[in-house]
């Protein structure tokens, strides 16, 4: 018997069905396994612990469902020390719960990896709906989303990433669904106005969103002023207000630690580079191919997602990148768009294709050939640091500062024994150390410190390097107000130009080791347990 139409389609859509089930099903796997990677144990309890920017948050996030308030020592100054306020109250809510503080990171890395494998139906979706419905393109997009490591890394790592990346992605099929319906709906400038209170800077790709389909729906183009600028401004408006009621400031703190007082030439330069270092390391002709997507059929859908992807690029180079490029992968401004810049690569690959070869890659052995390049792509994108990043992206090395991560908790928890409740402890990473230590903390490099981050910057390098240099939040110190002035019972470590602490340290600390631990605590202190000290480690004075 002849199978009809109807039986053919049903069947397609089955198979369609099932191969999107395992593509998620294969990430959901490849994340439990990378977020068990990132844990470690000390004494009897596995612990888990995000990435440092990431327990900063976690910080103000305990505070604030203890009843302390949005601060980053309890019954410390006000200072906006975090860029992600959604994301915060979010945290907080796992905090109010009554995890252990062992395993509240486990749930928001859980939530991580969530918001990625939604991230790929969406962008089966919004591929197969550019592609006119080709399945081999929508796998590849999906599978360039669940397995690119610096995706993974910083959403799985805790940071706000992933979240930003499904709201982004389901603003951009909303917003396609708008320019093909020529239709006005206020659930995207619902998701817009999330994405501005998930982090400040999200109003540069929902801005980017409101001028686009405000000039290409010039029927409802006052609506969208209206409506999508008015929920943009609510948030814009509502956030200062609130920062400035409670934190005394119109800019979160932590503008004023990475843009002021550094040349904008430099930083800007610095970000330029960042970019095209990002682009040429990850295969450059990838991204040639994704802006030749446009040039094959002057789809406006693409168009608009081509420039959401530059918004959020422009403003990189503009802030001069991120602290962390020397990892080498796309940085987490990049990341939130680039479940949008795989859909557009995918499509432009089943363009190439369909024109190399002469027909589409939707059956049999095309479909082979066409998923054996997206492998080879998928390859190419985690490829970025040579063996490194691939052995990463394999998770046969150990994902990006996870062993800073447990230092810092061991360094956290061995403080318990140390010191007393009322000990200040100075520290560099100002994340997983101060929330496991619950000790007030000073944070030498300003993140939460409001002195500190409206100070100069110190320009590290000279000549050329210069251009190079700029290392955002990571340029501010001032060791005379932080040890000088303030005087820490303990200090963890320090950061560039120790030779200006040094005098401090040889005058009023004692250096203590244990293993692979050390740290300075300073003589005579009331708040240092020394009978503890010497038990566990050694003291020696600083020559």
């Amino acid at each position: 018997m002849v199978p009809t139409r109807d039986r053919l389609q049903r069947a397609t859509e089955t198979a369609d069905r099932t191969l999107l089930f395992a593509l998620v099903a294969g990430y959901v796997l490849y994340a439990a396994a990378f977020i068990r990677s990132t844990s470690f144990v000390i004494g009897a309890t596995r612990y888990f612990s995000l990435f440092d920017d990431a327990m900063v948050s976690m910080q103000f996030a305990k505070h604030l469902a203890s009843g302390r308030g949005l601060v980053w020592n309890a019954g410390g100054p006000r200072v906006e020390g975090y860029s992600n306020p959604l994301w915060v109250l979010y945290m907080s809510a796992f905090h109010r719960i009554g995890l252990p503080a062992a395993k509240i990171s486990l749930a928001i890395q859980l939530s991580g990896a969530a918001a990625i494998a939604l991230t790929m139906v969406l962008a089966w979706r919004l591929t197969k709906r550019l592609t006119n419905g080709s399945p081999p393109a929508a796998a590849a997009a999906a599978a360039f989303v669940g397995f690119f490591l610096p995706l993974n890394n910083w959403s799985l790592q805790g940071t706000e990433v992933g979240a930003l990346a499904l709201l982004l992605t389901y603003a951009a099929w909303l917003a396609c669904d708008r320019l093909e319906h020529l239709t006005l709906n206020a659930r995207l400038y619902v998701i817009l106005g999330i994405v501005a209170l998930v982090r400040p800077d999200g109003i540069i790709p929902s801005m980017c969103f409101l001028v686009f389909l405000s000039f290409a729906d010039r029927t409802h183009r006052l609506r969208h002023l209206v409506l999508g600028g008015g929920m943009l401004l609510a948030c814009v408006v509502g956030q200062t207000a609130f920062r400035f009621w409670y934190f005394g400031d119109l800019l979160p703190n932590t503008y004023y630690l990475k843009m002021t007082g550094f040349p904008s030439a430099l930083r800007i330069g610095r970000g330029l580079a960042a970019l095209m270092a990002t682009a040429w390391r990850m295969n450059f002709l990838l991204w040639l191919a994704v802006f030749t997507s446009y040039a094959f059929g002057r789809d406006r859908r693409v168009l608009l997602l081509l420039a959401v992807v530059g918004s959020v690029a422009g403003y990189s180079v503009f802030v001069g990148g991120d602290a962390w490029e020397a990892w080498g992968g796309a940085n987490r401004y990049l990341c939130t768009v680039m479940p949008i810049a795989f859909v557009l690569l995918a499509t432009a690959m089943h363009e190439w294709y369909d024109r190399v070869v002469g027909s589409a890659p939707d059956t049999g052995r095309d479909r082979i050939v066409f998923g054996m390049i997206a492998c080879c792509v998928l390859v190419n994108l985690n490829l970025f640091t040579g063996q490194a990043s691939l052995g990463e992206a394999t998770l046969l090395r150990p994902p990006f500062v996870v062993d800073i991560n447990e230092r810092m908790v061991r360094v956290g928890l061995a403080l318990h024994e140390l010191t007393d409740a009322k000990a200040r402890v100075a520290v560099t990473w100002a994340g997983a150390l101060p929330y496991f230590a619950d000790r007030e903390s000073i944070d030498l490099l300003g993140k939460t410190d409001r002195v500190i981050a409206h100070e100069p910057m110190h320009l590290t390098a000279q000549g050329l390097a210069r251009w190079l240099a700029f290392h955002p939040g990571h340029l501010k110190w001032n060791y005379d107000y932080s040890i000088g002035t303030l005087e820490p019972d303990v200090i963890t470590d320090v950061w560039l130009e120790p030779e200006v602490a040094l005098p401090y340290l040889r005058a009023d600390y004692r250096e203590w080791r244990s293993g692979n631990l050390g740290l300075w605590l300073r003589r005579g202190s009331l708040h240092v347990n020394w009978e503890a000290a010497a038990r566990l480690g050694s003291l020696t004075d600083i020559p």
